[in-house]
């Protein structure tokens, strides 16, 4: 998500992040299913896998496909890397418990996942698989919750800039998000 400390404008700002990830990834030759498009998200429900009883396994935002290789997604929408003052490193975190779930539907799938952080403030779009990440940990924050990674492990794919999106996120400090349709107008 964005990290602005609000859950209802992080969560808006993240889906506009998705879409924004998504049409990039289409621009560049990939096939998109959003996971979102196929759950409940307006009931406030996860999109998941469903197994027997009520096992559940919770899906990363997209899966994408492109000449014979296809992978999970999970696209964050952030201002930028964390600067980690005692390292002197660049820095991006990812919520623990969501990285359970990214490793769970990676070993059930058999499908790899790729994280990717729109850098909101840099307008670029950084993407790393889950096993580089997995070896890469720097640290583990309990207290927030996150589990921090070396940007440097992250590959630049993508620059965005002069795309309308992210030009707003990284101009206004409070942005109007439309839930429904994803679009943004600034306050």
């Amino acid at each position: 998500m964005a990290g602005r400390g609000n859950f209802c404008v992080d969560l808006a700002m993240g889906r506009v992040g998705e879409r924004v990830v998504g049409d990039v990834l289409k621009e560049n030759g990939f096939y998109v299913l959003i996971t979102g498009d196929f759950s409940g998200l307006k009931d406030g429900k996860v999109p998941s896998l469903c197994g027997a009883g009520k096992d559940r396994l919770p899906m990363p935002d997209m899966l994408v496909c492109k000449e014979g290789n296809t992978r999970w997604f999970e696209a964050k929408a952030k201002k930028g890397p964390a600067f980690y003052r005692k390292a002197g490193i660049w820095t991006h975190g990812v919520d623990t418990h969501k990285l359970d779930y990214y490793r769970n539907i990676q070993k059930t799938t058999g499908i790899k996942v790729d994280v990717g952080v729109l850098e909101i403030d840099n307008f670029l779009l950084v993407t790393a698989p889950l096993d580089v990440l997995e070896r890469n940990v720097h640290s583990v924050s309990a207290r927030v919750g996150e589990t921090f990674f070396p940007r440097d492990v992250f590959e630049q794919r993508y620059d965005l800039t002069g795309r309308y999106e992210v030009e707003e996120f990284a101009r206004s400090s409070q942005t109007v998000v439309d839930t429904a349709t994803g679009d943004l107008s600034p306050v």
